[in-house]
């Protein structure tokens, strides 16, 4: 932690829980030769051109994927906010999504990718807008699990702004009938599958429930809400959950 920031900045950087990576030179070099190691005992030929430097794309790679812990500076600029203690004050929600991230997760080092919704009700502080996908970016860009980056988001609003609330909620859709999905139609089962409609009428119930907060760093599937808030797919439809049996 840098110890010459103010006392407010430095309680900023340690819910950002930064590490500075002082990875040197010498330790990359190191790390490609044990990652052309690993590639050559599992069986890729690394005396070809199209492979002599996957090793060293590899690692560079991975270092630049996982910068996150690293920070962002561009974070740290708060503006006050214009809304003067008006009765609405409480009810002026700023959402920003759906956030696309990728990210590795922890327990297999292999990526995992989903979209996120970020909600705040400003108080004295407030952020740009595209700071909300810089913040779910620094947690996603290291090794993680999908829960936590929605708490750490939560977290690190909360110091940065004090805001009146903070909800951090990650959606994770079905089957959607996205362009691409629907130009591989005639290889596809879609009769469990949900309209980008859908995905957003999630969104609308989640941003519109006054109990929204207590799911704050959970994963929610758009599926399952659809009777809990009682609304439906644009055919009419009830999509049901993917289980793994349907993956």
């Amino acid at each position: 932690m840098n110890d010459e920031l103010p006392y407010e900045d430095q309680a900023f950087e340690r819910v950002l829980n930064l590490t500075r990576r002082p990875v040197t030179e010498e330790q990359i070099r190191k790390f490609e030769g044990y990652a052309a190691e690993i590639f050559n005992a599992f069986g890729m030929d690394l005396e070809t051109p199209a492979t002599h430097d996957t090793p060293r794309r590899f690692i560079q790679a991975l270092f630049e994927a996982t910068d996150g812990y690293d920070g962002d500076p561009k974070l740290l600029k708060t503006f006050t906010t214009e809304c003067r203690g008006d009765p609405d004050c409480h009810l002026a929600q700023v959402i920003e999504g759906p956030i696309n991230f990728f990210s590795f997760c922890e327990h297999h080092a292999l990526p995992f990718y989903g979209q996120a919704y970020v909600g705040y009700i400003a108080h004295e502080n407030i952020i740009g807008i595209s700071k909300l996908t810089r913040l779910v970016r620094i947690f996603a860009k290291r090794f993680a699990v999908q829960e936590r980056i929605g708490q750490q988001v939560a977290d690190t609003l909360e110091a940065m702004l004090h805001p009146h609330g903070v909800a951090v909620i990650s959606l994770y859709p079905g089957l959607v009938r996205t362009e691409s999905v629907m130009q591989a139609a005639a290889f596809l089962d879609l009769s469990n599958s949900e309209s980008p409609q859908f995905i957003g009428r999630a969104v609308a119930a989640l941003a519109a429930d006054s109990g929204a907060m207590k799911r704050t760093g959970t994963v929610c599937l758009a599926a399952a809400l659809g009777p809990e808030y009682g609304f439906r797919d644009i055919d009419g439809k009830q999509p049901k959950p993917l289980t793994i049996e349907d993956v």
